[in-house]
């Protein structure tokens, strides 16, 4: 730990192994200083895969032995480091975001952006937090939520904020999918962090737009559908409607016995044709007097017959 205090660690992957000596180390690591040769490599090399030997390779590099063991690889890396000429580049130091609870050990501060304090799992902030994330993992969104905070105030009220409250809202909201609160939260943890913590919160605040976009769209195709769903039902309502207006009213008319005794009145030619079997061509010429009979029957429009029985009625 002395030897790496005020050091600009460097390695492949660099935060993979940094999750573990941070674990080891009771969260001792957290803002330190590092560098990811992995990620400028892919950068600014164009291969197949990005594995160290593979990288080596291209560049004409070998270590002294075998790959996979840890002094062979450093020196691969270091190779690979000076061969970009990495170490020029300032820009590319980035400070490490601990994901972890430390462990419980007095002696040891915990780090309020850039100021010190008390440790923060003894702390009411944590307790809440705890308690939310509980909450959150058990599906109660809006308990966690209420929880978090609470965690975050009494964080603001110790001097600093807590990247793992942040990370623990976005989960949240992207599970409700609550993705506008969610943007709105991170861009506030841009803000509170730093290093590869503003980093994490940045990329995730990415993806919530993405998604938020992604809905938005969504909504808006199914807007447009119901839309042309409704003028199309309006339009055939309306043509219907026009189809109706154009038919001409029918005629009612009489079916008469061989004595002239009103058998039925029908509201139409066709109601009749419908219920006798005979073709409307018949019936009509009936009525209109070119033919005597039709079916059988005698046929006059009521329209051209004397007033109707009280009896009589149009079925």
């Amino acid at each position: 730990m002395n030897l790496i205090s005020d050091a600009v660690l460097v390695g492949y992957n660099t935060t993979f192994d940094l999750n573990f000596l941070n674990r080891a180390f009771d969260d001792a690591l957290a803002n330190v200083k590092y560098i990811d040769v992995l990620g400028e490599v892919r950068n600014r090399l164009a291969l197949p895969d990005y594995k160290l030997e593979t990288v080596a390779a291209s560049l004409g590099i070998r270590p002294e032995g075998a790959f996979h063991n840890a002094l062979h690889d450093c020196q691969a890396t270091a190779a690979i480091f000076f061969k970009l000429g990495l170490q020029a580049d300032k820009d590319l130091v980035r400070v490490y975001y601990s994901r972890i609870t430390p462990c419980p050990q007095r002696e040891v501060t915990y780090t309020y952006g850039e100021q010190r304090g008390p440790l923060w799992y003894e702390s009411q902030s944590y307790q809440f937090w705890l308690e939310g994330e509980q909450e959150r993992i058990a599906g109660n969104i809006q308990k966690a939520l209420q929880l978090f905070d609470q965690a975050k105030v009494k964080a603001q009220d110790n001097g600093g904020s807590v990247p793992a409250i942040y990370e623990s809202y976005g989960k949240a909201y992207r599970k409700i999918k609550d993705y506008e609160s969610e943007i709105s939260i991170l861009e506030e943890a841009i803000k509170c962090c730093t290093g590869s913590a503003a980093e994490a919160f940045a990329f995730r605040k990415t993806k919530a737009e993405n998604l938020l976009a992604s809905r938005n769209r969504q909504e808006e195709e199914a807007k447009q559908r119901e839309e042309k769903r409704v003028k199309r039902e309006e339009r055939r309502r309306l043509e219907e409607e026009k189809a109706r207006n154009r038919q001409p009213p029918g005629r009612p008319v009489m079916q008469l016995d061989e004595n002239g005794s009103v058998i039925k009145i029908f509201e139409s030619v066709t109601a009749a044709a419908k219920e006798v079997g005979v073709s409307t061509k018949g019936i009509r010429s009936a009525a209109c007097g070119i033919q005597k009979h039709a079916g059988g029957f005698a046929w006059k429009y009521v329209s051209d017959a004397e007033p109707a029985d009280n009896d009589s009625k149009v079925e």
